[in-house]
């Protein structure tokens, strides 16, 4: 019995113990708010707060959110909606403040956040960690440690969705509503000079598409989207100080998209997929320039783009597994299949005797494509020409294994075909597609 009593009041100094963290993070909250919302005013002078709330409130996390009535440039008072947020890590205490009208806010609730997890990238995660983990690329992106003015070194955070800063959103059209279309999303603060102005705010948005088609979007002063109609360049230095160039071109939306010349959409990607800082430079205007000077934070990019994939493809997975599970049983009935280190499969049927096409290759073949139930989805009975650095790469890889003359059947699991794409009402995404070749001719 005096055990239980024990255990009962060591449990109750415990719950206590965790209450009273929650409640010091919520008042050093709102001892900071203040001087937090006055620093990011342009006119602090005459900033006036209210309506001062704590919407969450835990161990390593408070959101406070308020409205801030405040000059803008033009000396028109506005009232605007704000959120504050103190976070701790290990033994450092980080904040940020920021508007947080529209979509841009941190803070949601438990309902909302049940309703809409399965289309983010902490799908994963209790709402207490997902509110964390917005929280923290919220602070990583444009927040200080308590008691500093300014930034210096960038923070790090580990997340537990292993994403770093990117996150999913849909890309805004020209109205600034969302389209259906979602992507990847990395934000980043960095300054914009003009004739009129030098190294002033800047807001970047990039996003990048399911198919890695990287757009840009910059936000003079945080709030004025930047338009033109004109073309401009590039310039990205990686962490070892390699300098990668790339044409751009500026919608009248605002989107900002790579054209062709020196560096690629693949190189742009490539770059991404290092995952490490890139320091970019980018200039428009023939006559007036503009300069945009900024950093990207591509870290977790990988782990994003696997994660998107799963939500707008969620039976990808499946099927390209059961496509691979497939070759792998046909081929322990048959050891004729041979099955190539990239998980491509090819069976022989009829043994050619000439030279092997290579990957840059022009061949005359006649073809057939059909999934693993028999269905035809191409045929091709008169002989034609193909290249094929053109074709997907399964198809390509399997060509180059067959001497001229040969007629074989090649089995391409989906992430050497179409991938997750597929083609709609057609092919499905990651789907196996199967080819009976013959090889006529090469060149």
């Amino acid at each position: 019995m005096n055990i239980r009593i024990i255990y009962i009041f060591l449990l109750a100094m415990l719950l206590t113990a965790c209450e009273s963290q929650s409640e010091k993070l919520q008042k050093m909250a709102n001892e900071n708010i203040q001087t937090a919302m006055h620093d990011i005013a342009k006119d602090s002078k005459s900033v006036g707060i209210s309506d001062i709330e704590a919407c969450f409130s835990s161990d390593s996390l408070c959101i406070m959110k308020c409205n801030v009535k405040a000059q803008n440039a033009f000396g028109a008072n506005l009232t605007q909606e704000c959120e504050y947020i103190l976070l701790q890590y290990k033994e450092d205490l980080y904040e940020c403040a920021h508007a947080s009208g529209g979509n841009d806010k941190v803070f949601i609730d438990t309902n909302t956040f049940e309703k809409n997890k399965n289309n983010t990238l902490y799908k994963n995660l209790s709402y207490q960690d997902a509110l964390y983990v917005t929280a923290a690329q919220r602070v990583m992106i444009q927040g200080r440690k308590v008691g500093e003015k300014q930034q210096t070194e960038p923070i790090t955070i580990p997340l537990a969705t292993k994403t770093g800063l990117w996150n999913i959103a849909s890309f805004k059209d020209e109205f600034g509503q969302d389209s259906q279309n979602k992507s990847l999303i990395l934000l980043s603060l960095g300054q914009f000079s003009n004739s009129a102005t030098t190294g002033s705010p800047l807001s970047v948005a990039l996003y990048v598409s399911s198919d890695d088609v990287p757009i840009f979007g910059f936000a003079e002063y945080n709030n004025t989207i930047y338009k033109c109609n004109d073309s401009g360049y590039l310039k990205v230095k990686d962490s070892d100080g390699n300098v990668t160039t790339f044409n751009v071109a500026c919608n009248y939306n605002g989107s900002i998209s790579i054209q062709y010349g020196q560096g690629s959409t693949i190189d742009f990607i490539n770059l991404l997929k290092m995952g490490k800082p890139l320091y970019c430079f980018a200039e428009f205007g023939s006559y007036i320039k503009t300069q945009f000077q900024f950093v990207l934070r591509p870290e977790g990019y990988r782990n994003a783009k696997e994660a998107l994939l799963d939500i707008l493809y969620p039976n990808a997975k499946a099927a390209l597994a059961e496509g691979k599970k497939y070759i792998e049983e046909l081929s322990k009935k048959d050891s004729s299949i041979k099955i190539t280190s990239s998980g491509l499969a090819y069976k022989i049927v009829k043994q050619g005797n000439g030279q092997n096409p290579t990957a840059q290759s022009e061949v005359l073949v006649s073809c057939k494509g059909m999934k693993k139930d028999g269905t035809v989805f191409e045929s091709h009975n008169q002989p034609g020409w193909i290249k094929l650095e053109y074709t997907v790469p399964g198809f390509k890889e399997g060509m180059t294994m067959l001497p001229l003359g040969s007629e074989a059947v090649i089995y391409i699991p989906g992430d050497l075909g179409l991938g997750v794409n597929g083609i709609a009402n057609e092919i499905a995404p990651n789907e196996l597609m199967i080819y009976e070749v013959k090889l006529l001719n090469v060149r």
